[in-house]
């Protein structure tokens, strides 16, 4: 009952956690409809979103209906043409180019330089309006964000926390069919990565879980913990099984390939906290 109740030991998965064997790496890449496969017509529609003063860069396209959300270090022209960078890079590697970008005047003095090297045709909402694709996104993303941030014990979390949780709900709402995208039963997600969406992996836990990560150590014959204190941020996105990790000794991001989900205990909660108010 007590196992049931507080979970297993973390002292003993501490001393006793043994080394196993990773698991195979599987390709699910599959080939797209030739339909589906492939456009150069595309418009995406941007903007920048805070989350508890924190910028981000996101967009949504108007056929697949794939959201991105990358975090921005400053709002610089520089730092902006990164963040796109990134996120039309995704699209292309999957066939897909644009042919028009939506967004702000906000965006005119960096976009305006570098429309002709894209090779789109920018179309900026008037002043003083925006653009309804972009704001509704930003909307959708906040909530799915605020709902997980009540759903945690923690009275307030890290700013790395924070970014991953963005980019968690962000995720999580490309995964299943897009109401008015391309398809009505590939999601986005797969449309533009080409992968089948593994569940059990994406849902291997919740996000900001406490979790005891498997640690190799070497040599091995030490006292040093076989596991580490931790709380889940999600899944890797590469072939090879990893879960991303906040560590709570250092509060730095880990990634691990096994973790195993305890209940989260007060002093969980208060380690937690106290990041908060060390790191950023």
């Amino acid at each position: 009952m007590a196992e049931k109740i507080y979970g297993p030991d973390p002292s003993t998965l501490k001393g006793k956690s043994t080394r196993s064997q990773p698991p195979a790496v599987i390709d699910n890449e599959i080939e797209l409809p030739e339909e589906l496969a492939g456009r150069d017509d595309m418009t995406l529609c941007m903007d920048i979103m805070f989350v508890w003063g924190i910028p981000f860069l996101t967009t949504i396209d108007k056929t697949i209906r794939f959201r991105s959300a990358v975090p921005l270090n400053s709002q610089k022209a520089k730092e902006v043409y990164k963040a796109l960078d990134v996120i039309l890079r995704q699209y292309n590697e999957a066939g897909f180019f644009f042919k028009y970008i939506h967004c702000n005047q906000e965006f005119r003095s960096l976009m305006d330089a570098v429309a002709d090297d894209l090779n789109v045709k920018m179309n900026y909402a008037s002043s003083g309006e925006h653009v309804p694709e972009a704001e509704r996104n930003n909307r959708t993303i906040k909530d799915r964000v605020r709902t997980t941030y009540h759903q945690l014990p923690y009275k307030r979390i890290p700013k790395t926390m924070i970014r991953k949780l963005v980019l968690r709900a962000t995720k999580m709402l490309n995964l299943l069919p897009a109401k008015g995208g391309i398809s009505s039963y590939l999601s986005p997600h797969t449309i533009v990565t080409r992968h089948v969406v593994d569940y059990e992996r994406e849902l291997a836990t919740s996000f900001g879980a406490y979790v005891q990560a498997n640690q190799d150590n070497s040599p091995t014959n030490t006292n040093l913990p076989r596991t580490l204190d931790c709380v889940f941020m999600g899944p890797t996105s590469g072939k090879q099984i990893g879960f991303e990790l906040l560590n709570l000794a250092t509060g730095q991001l880990i990634i691990r390939p096994k973790i195993r989900e305890l209940p989260v205990t007060d002093l969980i909660i208060d380690a937690v906290e106290q990041l908060s108010l060390i790191h950023i």
